[in-house]
């Protein structure tokens, strides 16, 4: 049985390129999952407006879009709340955050006040909103880049918004998506 770093190598180097894993196209098919999902963890946590609908369904286009960057089914880790966790690879726990607009506000924030449980922070962004879609819609989604916990723990500035406080780096401080698909090897603790 190969090592499960090797499985995912091999993985990455049969089904994308450098630029495959940097802008992803969703198809219908898989918009139309993304959306069914977005509504189950809506139900689950029990809110029923259209921007909580959006909002779920953002991130699961984001987390979309990096299973689909590495060559894995549209398979979600959970159905409802994720506790700061929406991915493993291998033992690598991986938090994506998804937004769309402009450029230069794209960056990756989270609440001040909740613990970073995840490894790995992804982001990933979109020009076009989130909303429902029609069946045969596609999407481009941009992996802007990732960022280890540590780093984004000490990195990170701390700011006030009207949701409260917010911990923000700026797109331009993560580390290119391509380097962690060839990273994965030292990433990975092989040893379990």
């Amino acid at each position: 049985m190969k090592p499960v770093v090797r499985v995912i190598e091999e993985l990455i180097l049969e089904n994308t390129s450098p630029t495959q894993i940097r802008k992803i196209t969703l198809s219908g098919r898989d918009l139309h999952i993304c959306q069914r999902n977005a509504e189950i963890r809506q139900r689950q946590i029990g809110q029923s407006t259209m921007s909580s609908f959006a909002y779920h369904l953002q991130g699961v286009i984001g987390e979309a879009a990096v299973l689909r960057a590495f060559g894995a089914p549209l398979r979600f880790l959970h159905k409802d709340e994720d506790f700061g966790v929406d991915l493993v690879i291998g033992t690598i726990a991986v938090d994506v955050k998804c937004t769309s607009g402009p450029m230069p506000k794209c960056n990756l924030l989270l609440d001040a006040d909740k613990e970073v449980r995840a490894d790995v922070l992804m982001l990933a962004r979109t020009d076009e909103p989130f909303g429902l879609r029609e069946e045969n819609d596609s999407l481009e989604v941009d992996l802007l880049g990732w960022i280890e916990r540590e780093t984004f723990m000490r990195d990170a500035k701390t700011f006030k918004t009207r949701q409260g406080l917010k911990r923000r780096l700026m797109n331009t401080e993560l580390r290119p998506i391509e380097e962690f698909a060839t990273q994965l090897e030292q990433l990975i603790d092989i040893d379990g």
